[in-house]
């Protein structure tokens, strides 16, 4: 895979580009061309962040997402990565290349959701017997609100859970009324529609384990999310 960011653009005059090009079997199968606003004659400095998980391919521009393509790697084993210059025999083309790191990533939990359609977890915490958000869920709740707003056509389904504490009645609401906090965060913080969002409660009624251990009861507690359209 061969992609570029250029501050000439034909396309645009003034401003830059982007352009990728995946190969295979020494044939190009793909290639796009983007406006890159950022990064241009007058402005020819940009941070460049490149992200692969396994067969995904994202490229961002001083924090703004260009490009994100799931399946442009194959299953090759990739152990190089080369810098070059197209013009390098003009002298006038000078690009330099400071702050380089590579680092292996953790897994890009909240794209889950759209690459399996669901996505649980027991990282978004409540009060007590209460639908409450607690500040620690934020980060996740931001990150999953990040997916919904970059992706318009997403409907998804909020299921809550709870642990065996209580009685049955008190679960199943407080199991509804978390996932409608949560929910409410998505739509007063990232301007989520309603209409994309289904709420619901299953109480204790589907656990994971026994509820026999605090652990046990830690699991049982989550929030479910799948993608319903």
């Amino acid at each position: 895979m061969i992609f570029g960011v250029d501050p000439a653009n034909s396309l645009a005059g003034t401003t830059g580009n982007s352009n990728i090009s995946v190969i295979s079997e020494k044939k190009e199968i793909m290639k796009n061309v983007v406006v890159v606003p950022e990064f241009n004659k007058s402005n020819n400095t940009v941070r460049v962040q490149v992200w692969r998980q396994k067969n995904r391919f994202r490229m961002y521009i001083d924090g703004k997402k260009y490009w994100d393509l799931p399946t442009a790697f194959g299953e090759a084993n990739y152990n190089q990565i080369i810098f070059f210059i197209g013009t390098y025999k003009n002298t006038k083309d000078k690009y330099f290349i400071t702050n380089l790191r590579l680092a292996e990533a953790g897994e890009d939990q909240r794209h889950k959701l759209l690459e399996t359609g669901s996505f649980t977890t027991n990282e978004i915490l409540f009060d007590v017997n209460k639908a409450t958000i607690k500040p620690a869920s934020f980060k996740i709740l931001d990150e999953l609100g990040k997916v919904l707003a970059e992706n318009p056509s997403v409907h998804v389904s909020i299921t809550g859970h709870t642990d065996s504490d209580g009685n049955d009645a008190a679960n199943q609401k407080l199991s509804e009324d978390r996932a409608k906090a949560v929910a409410q965060y998505f739509q007063t913080k990232y301007k989520i529609s309603s209409s994309r969002l289904e709420t619901f409660g299953k109480g204790e009624t589907e656990p994971l384990n026994a509820n026999t251990s605090e652990n046990d009861k830690k699991l049982n507690r989550r929030v479910e999310f799948v993608v319903i359209k």
